[in-house]
């Protein structure tokens, strides 16, 4: 049923890349999860050695990855 929202839909189509091998089970479970938000420019999401318990997908713009240095890697 939930295959047929216009809006998971597009939404499964933005990740397909992501979302396609995976068993429509967890792709739905995954994608039900998921919310958005919005950082501005230079706001740390995840501390250096700060365990989290989310995952990101970035729609649009990009981040650094960072020694405990505050060193830029990636």
């Amino acid at each position: 049923m939930i295959e047929n929202l216009v809006t998971f839909k597009e939404f499964i189509e933005k990740f397909d890349y992501f979302f396609k091998p995976c068993e429509v089970g967890f792709r739905n479970e995954m994608v039900m999860q998921c919310y958005t938000r919005e950082f501005p420019y230079g706001e740390v999401i995840v501390q250096y050695g700060m365990k989290f318990r989310e995952i990101f997908f970035i729609m649009q713009g990009a981040i650094d990855l960072c020694d405990e240095k505050e060193q830029v890697f990636m």
